[in-house]
């Protein structure tokens, strides 16, 4: 019986600690476009803290100072109590986004969740309150509309390089 309890736990360690690592497959892939984005345009991103939200935001573009662009990734691979509680929390974020901007039209921030994995296809009510909680909702199949999003909402004074940005279509 004992063999049987430390199987099933070293089982479930490295179910979790593979899941980690596709989820930080992904944050990097998603760095490496805006890395992407940065090289062509000359526009940057950092993870940190966005006082707005008082909560570290996976990117923020162009900066923390000046942010314009947050960008938060949410994968799940399976289901669980905690994605109610992100999409609760993600909720309450975007609603600090939305106040921001009736104050301040002429600096609007642009909320965007990069939402993907299985989890979130089981859980159907919170990824609709993912969905409707930002701007833009993105997966991984859908990456290539960061490119226009940037160019179209970060002011062009931001833009170091002089490549054209791409025009973003609704």
């Amino acid at each position: 019986m004992g063999t049987l309890l430390v199987g099933n736990l070293v089982r479930k360690k490295l179910t979790g600690e593979y899941t980690d690592l596709k989820g930080d497959h992904i944050e990097q892939i998603i760095g490496e476009k805006l890395e992407q984005i940065k090289n062509k345009y000359g526009v940057s991103h950092i993870r940190g803290q966005v006082k707005l939200i008082g909560k570290e935001v996976d990117h923020v573009l162009p900066g923390l100072d000046d942010p314009y662009i947050m960008i938060m990734i949410s994968y799940m691979e399976t289901t669980s109590s905690g994605q109610t509680q992100r999409a609760n929390e993600q909720q309450a974020n975007y609603e600090k986004v939305v106040g921001h901007n009736v104050r301040y039209p002429k600096h609007r921030l642009v909320f965007v969740n990069v939402v993907d994995g299985a989890g979130w296809l089981a859980r159907r009510s919170d990824l609709r309150k993912m969905h409707a909680g930002c701007d833009y909702c993105l997966n991984m199949k859908t990456l290539d509309q960061l490119e226009p999003i940037i160019c179209k909402f970060v002011p062009k004074r931001f833009f170091a390089n002089s490549s054209e940005p791409v025009k973003y279509e609704e």
